[in-house]
């Protein structure tokens, strides 16, 4: 077969295939499909004050292990407490969390292992995140 003849007929094939599909696009509905929730709803802060973190527990090597944060509750209820070590770009060097039962609503201290601990030379900041259970 002729080179030209077998590019001629490959375009055409190219062709028919972009109208094909064209043609199935212009033929589907256009509804949005929703996904289902509840919509907007109100929340209140877990905490009417700043919460603060300090270091509480250091292992042999001097690495952090425990972050002692200080909060008061803004409702009795169930909390989970965590604190995130960040280095200079912002990356995560070590983390934890505890779970807070029947807080009450008076300032306490809840003290958070890390998952490894963290030489606090390498810390430049630390992140303390409270959610309502």
């Amino acid at each position: 077969m002729n080179s030209g003849l077998i590019r001629y007929i490959l375009v055409g094939a190219m062709l028919l295939a972009v109208f094909a599909s064209a043609a199935y696009s212009a033929g589907m509905t256009s509804a949005v499909r929703r996904l289902g929730g509840t919509g907007g709803m109100a929340v209140a802060a877990p905490t009417s004050v700043a919460a603060s973190a300090v270091p509480q527990t250091f292992n042999t090597s001097g690495g952090i292990t425990v972050m002692r944060v200080t909060w008061t509750p803004s409702v009795n209820a169930n909390y989970v407490v965590s604190v995130y070590a960040l280095n200079g770009a912002g990356t995560v060097l070590s983390s934890g969390s505890a779970s807070v039962t029947g807080s009450g609503t008076s300032q306490r201290n809840d003290d958070v292992t890390f998952a490894s601990a963290v030489s606090i030379a390498n810390i430049a900041s630390v992140k303390v995140r409270i959610a309502q259970s």
